[in-house]
């Protein structure tokens, strides 16, 4: 438990001091960047590689924003949760914190989310507050085993839908990211 405290302490002290770091080595940097999160409606399937929401976005500003050529990197993945894009968007930012960008969130299609209470959100959400802890909850959590489904509960569930977009947004505050979040129609009541 000190090891996993030692190392969240690094991780967010490191983290801050390498931001720095990165944006005085790259101040010169003429980029302005587009981070989306997202399933396939984000990466423009079935259109994708050719068009996406993000590329129209691009377009619609003549590839330029703040006089910076606009650059998409687009986190957002076919089937997948905000879990694993959170996961993407961390890497990222922490290895490359760029400062002059926006976040496009366009999510809950692929939330799955299932009616009723998830009994063992609590306990999923006392992992969440590391980053260790959450990172190997979130590898074990697509096992399909009766054990790890009594731990963590529900793959998705309202409750963790709800925590993983808070989770995202206050992480990309941290890095000065301006957020804009779209609604899906989907599976999120």
């Amino acid at each position: 438990i000190i090891s996993i405290f030692l190392f969240e302490v690094g991780l967010i002290h490191g983290g801050m001091i390498w931001k720095n770091i990165y944006r005085f080595m790259h101040q010169k940097d003429n980029n302005f960047y587009i981070y989306v999160i997202g399933e396939s409606t984000a990466t423009g399937y079935p259109y994708d590689p050719k068009i996406s929401f993000p590329k129209i976005a691009s377009f619609m500003f003549a590839d330029k924003i703040h006089n910076k050529k606009v650059k998409i990197i687009n986190l957002a993945f076919l089937g997948k949760s905000l879990e694993s894009q959170y996961w993407q968007l961390f890497k990222n930012l922490f290895i490359h914190p760029k400062s002059d960008a926006i976040l496009l969130i366009y999510a809950g299609i692929n939330e799955n989310v299932m009616n009723g209470y998830d009994s063992a959100f609590s306990q999923w959400s006392l992992m969440q507050k590391y980053a260790t802890l959450s990172k190997i909850q979130y590898l074990l959590e697509g096992k399909t085993s009766n054990i790890f489904f009594k731990l963590f509960g529900l793959n998705n569930s309202i409750e963790k839908y709800k925590y993983r977009l808070n989770k995202i947004i206050l992480f990309a505050k941290r890095y000065n990211l301006k957020i804009i979040i779209s609604t899906l129609v989907g599976n999120i009541t």
